[in-house]
């Protein structure tokens, strides 16, 4: 699973070896700047549609890049049955990041602390 580490500046996520191949990258670096707004998906996988590349199983897990043919791509790593955190961003390579993580809760309350006071 996906996991995510947050510096005063910089915010990373760390794919697994197989979500490797799905992503494309062992992992994604961002500045904290870019966070415009950080909400929680009770249901990523169902939150994430259109055309990708990466794993899909309906239902269960998506793994990748969602929405190749818009401008809004979106880089996920999504679970069934675990919460989702959406990091909306600007000025970065993707639009948005869905990452499953136990603490959705926790780290969007923090991640929206953090927009507020810059």
């Amino acid at each position: 699973m996906a996991t995510l580490t947050r510096t005063p500046t910089t915010v990373r996520v760390d794919f697994g070896p197989w979500e490797r191949l799905c992503t494309g990258r062992a992992s994604y670096e961002f500045p904290t700047t870019a966070v415009v707004s950080a909400t929680v998906l009770p249901d990523p996988v169902g939150y994430l549609r259109g055309a990708r590349r990466g794993l899909s199983v309906s239902g269960f897990v998506k793994v990748g890049v969602w929405g190749l043919f818009t401008s809004r791509r979106t880089l996920a790593a999504a679970y069934r049955g675990t919460p989702g955190l959406r990091l909306v961003l600007a000025g970065a390579e993707f639009a948005e990041i869905v990452v499953s993580h136990a603490d959705a809760a926790a780290l969007a309350g923090a991640f929206r602390r953090a927009v507020v006071t810059a």
